[in-house]
């Protein structure tokens, strides 16, 4: 079976599930497995690409999990064409221009960073 019919039936199933419903209070983001320290200093470049395409396979899934399309849309169009070497490339970029947020989890970092490579304005709160 090919790539693209694959993916293809793999969209076609997720366009068939319910939309759930959004929720009426604040969402509230939680810190992540990996704090900007771990992945700065400990992780090898294997390890890094495999994080940062799990992360950009988490931004791609949120609308499944309740996220407004209006949150995530813009976010996705900036990184699609995108391959894991690039996005990788923006984000370690972005990390050793601010040694003092490491110890920020890495998934904040990682939306911070593409937020500001893709010229995204900031959510309000």
């Amino acid at each position: 079976m090919s790539r693209t019919l694959l993916a293809g039936l793999v969209l076609t199933v997720f366009n068939l599930l319910p939309t759930p419903q959004r929720p009426s209070e604040p969402v509230i983001v939680v810190g992540g497995f990996i704090p900007g320290n771990r992945y700065q200093q400990e992780m090898n470049a294997e390890e890094k690409t495999a994080y940062i395409e799990g992360v950009c396979d988490g931004f791609l899934m949120a609308p499944a999990f309740g996220a407004p399309n209006s949150g995530t849309k813009p976010l996705l169009q900036c990184i699609s064409g995108m391959n894991n070497a690039q996005v990788t490339a923006i984000f370690d970029k972005y990390l050793a221009e601010r040694p003092e947020r490491w110890h920020v989890s890495a998934n904040m970092l990682m939306h911070e960073a593409l937020v500001k490579a893709c010229k995204l304005a900031t959510p309000k709160k």
